[in-house]
């Protein structure tokens, strides 16, 4: 069988947790099912550079049709059919993608989460009016298979497009193994250099967007006596410039620091060197940046909903997202207690070893044979 790829998603400029993703699965499936043959599809205008995925049994197709005429045609004319531009008999989407199939088609698609559909006021009127066009239920609901990251998500699916649970399979996200991995010192002080990082720092990732409550950080940060700073990274994505009035009205607002987008090769070192890490997320659908820092060797604090639980585990404190006096305790608690940093540490350690991209191939290659074998 011939499955088509979209890998629109790794042309972006910033490679977000759906893009690491996709190009760590990709880089394993086909060994995975050497039997099989991939055609991985990206569309774009200009030249795009994409990530290193050769393999004997794979072949990349470039489209230079711009994404907004590609998408538009799609969803008015139901071309061009993805199937039909890889000549195959089955299509993956590892992330949401307007696409057009023929109905002989099979079609698997990866759900990170449902945060649109549960809390839509956390989203720029631009990102709801793009998930209404994708149509993420119409994809479920047409999908021969769907991938999970994580048991939230997959209950979610069931839940909101009443999709039969058989046809959902769980496949947690991994870690890449650079963040086990200690920086020498010379490369710790590159780092530090090249951000302007402070001696000891608290640390949160993640795109800067409502739903990640960067808010409730500053509101709880502010509340404490710290002798640390906190670092914030990530992209602006929506409403940014209210978290930096909150900063900048607060008493230690000399005290924290926005990066902006910090390059994947930078960060193993920026989290290693954290005294700890912090994620209050009100939702995600599995929470890469908790399990990047429990890998790091850093103590984590995140929230105890969604499908943090599931990820983080005994390996580290978990807090009520809306709770701020919650947030500021535990953060005192893991800066201050010796113990409880060291248990957090140890466990996180433990914890983040239960979770491999090889493993999230597996299952994902299992349940592609099955599929297959009933082509």
């Amino acid at each position: 069988m011939n499955i088509g790829v979209d890998i629109r998603c790794l042309a972006e400029r910033y490679r977000t947790g759906v893009g690491e993703y996709t190009w760590n699965l990709l880089r394993r499936l086909p060994r995975l099912l050497p039997g099989e043959r991939f055609t991985y599809f990206c569309n774009a205008a200009k030249p795009v550079r994409l990530p290193e995925l050769a393999a004997e049994n794979v072949q990349i197709r470039l489209g230079r049709i711009p994404s907004k005429a590609f998408n538009i045609s799609v969803r008015l004319l139901g071309r061009p059919q993805l199937d039909v531009l890889c000549g195959a008999d089955a299509v993956f989407l590892p992330s949401l993608q307007s696409v057009a199939l023929r109905r002989s088609a099979k079609l698997i698609v990866t759900i990170h989460d449902l945060s649109f559909e549960r809390y839509p006021e956390f989203f720029s009127p631009k990102a709801r009016l793009w998930h209404r066009l994708v149509n993420p239920r119409w994809l479920c609901q047409r999908a021969d298979a769907i991938f999970a990251t994580s048991e939230h998500t997959r209950m979610e699916v069931v839940e909101y497009y009443r999709i039969p649970p058989e046809r959902i399979t769980v496949t947690p996200l991994g870690v890449d193994e650079s963040f086990f991995s200690r920086a020498d010192s010379a490369g710790r002080a590159a780092v530090r250099q090249r951000y302007q990082l402070p001696q000891r720092y608290v640390l949160t990732v993640g795109n800067l967007e409502p739903r990640k409550n960067i808010a409730s950080v500053i509101a709880a940060f502010d509340r404490l006596q710290p002798d640390a700073d906190l670092v914030i990274v990530g992209r602006a994505v929506w409403n940014v410039e209210t978290l930096r009035r909150l900063a900048q009205k607060s008493r230690l607002r000399q005290r924290m620091h926005f990066l902006g987008y910090v390059d994947a090769a930078d960060r193993p070192t920026l989290y290693q060197m954290a005294a700890a890490f912090v994620y209050p997320s009100y939702y995600e659908g599995f929470g890469l940046p908790a399990l990047e820092a429990m890998s790091s060797g850093v103590p984590v604090v995140a929230a105890g909903t969604t499908s943090l639980p599931e990820v983080v585990g005994d390996g580290g404190l978990l807090i009520d997202p809306y709770d701020v006096n919650d947030l500021a305790a535990a953060l005192e608690t893991i800066l201050q207690d010796t113990r409880v940093r060291s248990r957090c540490i140890e466990r996180g350690l433990a914890r983040a070893r239960q979770f491999t991209w090889e493993e999230t191939a597996r299952r994902s290659a299992r349940a592609i044979s099955k599929l297959t074998a009933k082509h």
